[in-house]
């Protein structure tokens, strides 16, 4: 988080058209550039291969291993190297083979991998990914942006912003989802008209917009699509390109993880209308960090107060997990689960009760 006090407010307009809007930034505090190999224009950058090398040469993913193994059975890619797929894998590289410049907006999840994956390998195109980190973002999905970036071999910018300004995200409103994407395409679009980038990308797939879930992040593209100034362009859905195909087509690519859980802001994890702090942010990213460091690969802290204003924290994780928690001949948890010293974290930090949601884990369960 940058200092408290006044936020900054620089105004930036696109060169030579004087009919774009000059948009407003918030909370743009520090600006963190990692450098990878192969691919920066700017030498300044490569000052930090070294520190970048030491940083994340030896950090594994914990199933690399198995996705290596997959990646050599041969009935796996007879799949991924089916006509179709391939065919969908040679139009992503056309269409990045026709920009100059690209900025990708890179979380580190598998769509935006790819995306900049496939920059960093295309020739001759000038391409950086940008991460935007805040109170929102779990610092551990932070450093996987980071490895991942280095892995690739392109050049990471992270921006770090005061989301919870907005006040659609600090009361944790319905439409948090809009002002976040809102902001953060904002953002990346100044950044695109002041570094020379023609191109913004975005890795919304195409099963994202044909689903029936609502995609307020995707409403957000559209709408500043229709003003004056902004051009962000969806590849995965210009190319009906879905969540399987990016999969399949990571899969094929060692640099990226293929098998990494999915993961979304912590402004999840709260009821709507609950107002986030920091502090409220950090409690749940540190308790499921411990919960990540004990061996646990899907988890989700939900957060509940009732009529009494006692907090309650619902753990949710992978089904097949559940039972590393217990020792059943014990009838207790189990000691070798590393749960207690989570449990004692959470009730030193308000919790009045821990308790384990028996249906495991649910992306949405807070929409229920």
């Amino acid at each position: 988080m940058g200092p408290a006090g006044q936020k900054q407010n620089p105004e930036y307009s696109s060169p030579g058209n004087s009919k774009n809007p000059k948009i407003q930034a918030r909370g743009i505090s520090k600006n963190l550039e990692y450098s990878s190999p192969g691919n920066s224009k700017n030498p300044k950058n490569q000052k930090n291969q070294e520190i970048q090398n030491k940083n994340f040469k030896n950090k594994n993913f914990k199933n690399s291993e198995k996705l290596e193994n997959s990646r050599n059975s041969g009935d796996v890619m007879s799949v991924l190297n089916s006509p179709q797929l391939e065919k969908k894998e040679q139009n992503l590289k056309e269409y990045f083979s026709q920009q100059s410049s690209v900025l990708i907006a890179f979380s580190g999840g598998a769509d935006s991998s790819l995306l900049a994956s496939v920059a960093a390998e295309t020739p001759g195109l000038k391409s950086m990914a940008v991460t935007i980190m805040s109170p929102l973002v779990p610092q551990r999905e932070i450093e996987i942006a980071k490895k991942i970036a280095a892995d690739i071999g392109i050049t990471l910018r992270i921006i770090e912003k005061r989301m919870l300004d907005l006040k659609g995200i600090r009361k944790n409103e319905l439409n948090r989802c809009y002002v976040c994407k809102k902001e953060v395409m904002e953002t990346l679009s100044q950044i695109a008209r002041t570094q020379g980038f023609d191109t913004i990308l975005e890795g919304t797939n195409y099963s994202d917009v044909t689903g029936n879930v609502s995609r307020p992040g995707y409403n957000a593209i559209m709408d500043l699509n229709n003003k004056p100034g902004f051009d962000i362009r969806m590849p995965f859905v210009d190319l009906e390109i879905t969540k399987s195909d990016i999969l399949k087509i990571s899969k094929k690519r060692s640099t990226l993880p293929a098998d990494k859980p999915p993961m979304s802001c912590l402004a999840t994890r709260f009821s709507y209308g609950t107002v986030l702090t920091p502090e409220l942010l950090q409690t749940v990213d540190d308790a499921e960090q411990m919960m990540t460091k004990a061996g646990f690969s899907q988890i989700r802290i939900r957060c509940h107060t009732d009529q009494e204003h006692r907090k309650f924290a619902r753990i949710e994780l992978d089904k097949d997990e559940m039972g590393k928690l217990f020792d059943c001949k014990a009838g207790e948890l189990s000691k070798d689960s590393k749960i207690q010293p989570v449990i004692r974290f959470l009730k030193e930090k308000g919790f009045s009760y821990v308790t384990l949601d028996l249906e495991g884990f649910r992306s949405g369960s807070m929409d229920l």
